[in-house]
């Protein structure tokens, strides 16, 4: 998985020059840096996305991590300010 982890900023481009609904493209990017940096810990890779991000002018809201598990009380879901992302799922990684 290492090997393709640095071939992120490549996918972001394709996501940025191809995704039609800009609001969708917010929620992608930020999953996937929730995920680069809190779960794989590649804090430094997600730092790189975070500032490709700012570059493109995309602005994030609120997402849930799982978007198909919708929740009443958002206050009870632990929340990262830095992705705006409500945990709304645990993630387990098989090692």
């Amino acid at each position: 998985m290492d090997k393709a982890i640095p071939y992120y900023a490549d996918i972001t481009d394709i996501v940025l020059k191809n995704c039609e609904a800009p609001f969708e493209l917010g929620d992608i990017i930020q999953r996937f840096g929730y995920l680069l940096e809190e779960i794989l810990e590649y804090g430094d890779r997600a730092e790189k996305l975070s500032e490709k991000v700012k570059q493109a002018g995309i602005k994030f809201r609120k997402t849930l991590l799982k978007p198909e598990i919708h929740i009443r009380e958002l206050q009870e879901c632990e929340q990262n300010e830095i992705w705006k992302i409500v945990i709304n799922e645990e993630i387990e990684i098989d090692e």
